[in-house]
């Protein structure tokens, strides 16, 4: 038995052993290899390329079968392949400069004045002035003196919704406060105070619409405050108040004439140190101005006008002024920062002597504004629409008349 066992466990191991010698004698046919990434046969269908099974596939290494580098390649995925593919729209960025639409894509320091949207417009200004008026005349035994010193302030505009939308106006809002005459005045019998400095504060409020490309006209209408406190060689506290106006018609982008004026609105009556009264109003005034922008982005405004033909001593009667000359100019430093200058010179009607001399009118200021948002420059006269048209008021645009009686 157990002999029997051990023949037939030889057996098979033998068969076993004949059989795998013999397979690896006899040679096998070869699997077709897999080709991967597989190819693309047919249009492309909605689920997706057709793909060649890879027993199919008969891939070719000879260079002419290479797609140049810059071909399109098929796409495996139907939301890439170009036949389904509809690229996103090319969008153009906002023009830099606006001459009334547009804006450019910076970022301002405050959120109510993001560049991408500037429904409002601030400028800051600093400045150094030096001006003088009939106010300072004071009485025979004073010279006049001139009034040196600072100011500081803002100009605002802001949109005004659906009226914006429909007429273009817009309003704007400002005001100054400036210190003058900061170790006193010339002595005068009749002043209240020899050593206090004068106080000043102007404040303009109103509405203008910009030029465009529907229009070139522009304009604006204006209220001007002015708040003193030891005005004059009589160092009296009137409070005065005038309408000012303007409109311009630009010829070209570097060019518009225009005219401004102002009308007064509100006297004021103080009484000096002996109880005289001192009388002050505004002056009314009308002038024509040239407005031109230069190719290196600096704005001028040139002007020449006429007084009101009325003065408040009716014993000299007549005007107190023969004509006006003025002039302003702001030059970008850079995209906030500007220089500007701003001049005025009131002619005396007087002839030439002591009355001419006490009765000359001038204002002078240099300083720096700075623009929020980066809007210092425009693209051409018309400006950026956001920004305010007219400046606060000041020495040179309200122009003050002053008399006392005994």
């Amino acid at each position: 038995m157990r002999r029997g066992w051990l023949m037939r466990t030889l057996l098979v191991l033998s068969t076993i052993f004949v059989v795998q010698s013999a397979r690896a004698q006899t040679p096998a046919s070869q699997p077709t290899p897999a080709v991967w990434p597989p190819v693309l046969s047919g249009p492309a269908q909605p689920g997706g390329p057709n793909l060649t099974p890879p027993g199919q596939a008969q891939p070719s290494l000879t260079p002419a079968n290479f797609s140049p580098p810059n071909a399109q390649q098929p796409s495996y995925f139907p939301a890439a392949d170009p036949q389904y593919y509809t690229p996103p729209p090319i969008v153009q960025p906002p023009s830099p400069y606006s001459d009334g639409v547009g804006a450019v894509p910076r970022r301002s320091p405050f959120g109510f004045l993001h560049a991408d949207d500037p429904h409002q417009g601030l400028v800051l200004f600093n400045d150094v002035q030096s001006w003088r008026g009939i106010g300072d005349q004071g009485s025979f035994r004073a010279r006049p003196s001139n009034n040196e010193g600072g100011s500081t302030g803002f100009n605002f505009a802001t949109r005004l919704g659906a009226i914006t939308d429909v007429t273009g106006l817009r309003w704007q809002v400002g005001g100054s406060y400036g210190v003058f005459d900061w170790n006193g005045r010339p002595f005068n019998a009749a002043a209240l105070n020899w050593t206090e400095a004068q106080q000043q504060i102007f404040f303009t409020t109103g509405f203008f619409r910009r030029a465009d490309d529907d229009s070139s006209w522009s304009g604006g209408l204006v209220h001007d405050w002015m708040f003193n406190q030891s005005w004059g060689a009589y160092a009296v506290n009137p409070t005065l108040g005038q309408w000012r106006g303007q409109i311009a018609y630009a010829v070209d982008s570097s060019n518009e004439f225009g005219l401004w004026a102002t009308l007064r609105d509100k006297g004021d009556t103080n009484l000096d140190w002996f109880g005289n009264a001192v009388h002050t109003r505004p002056i009314d005034q009308a002038n024509l101005f040239w407005h031109h922008q230069w190719e290196f982005g600096a704005n001028s405004w040139l002007w020449i006008g006429l007084p009101e033909n009325s003065r408040l001593n009716s014993f000299q009667g007549g005007s107190l002024g023969d004509y006006i000359l003025g002039g302003s100019f702001i030059a970008p430093l850079n995209d906030a920062l500007s220089l500007y200058a701003n001049a005025q010179y009131m002619h005396p009607s007087s002839s030439p002597g002591p009355a001419a001399y006490g009765e000359s009118t001038w204002y002078l200021a240099v300083g720096l504004q700075f623009t929020f948002g980066g809007y210092a420059r425009s693209k051409n006269v018309n400006g950026n629409s956001w920004l305010p048209l007219l400046p606060v008021a000041n020495n040179g645009n309200f122009l003050v008349d002053s008399v006392r009686t005994f």
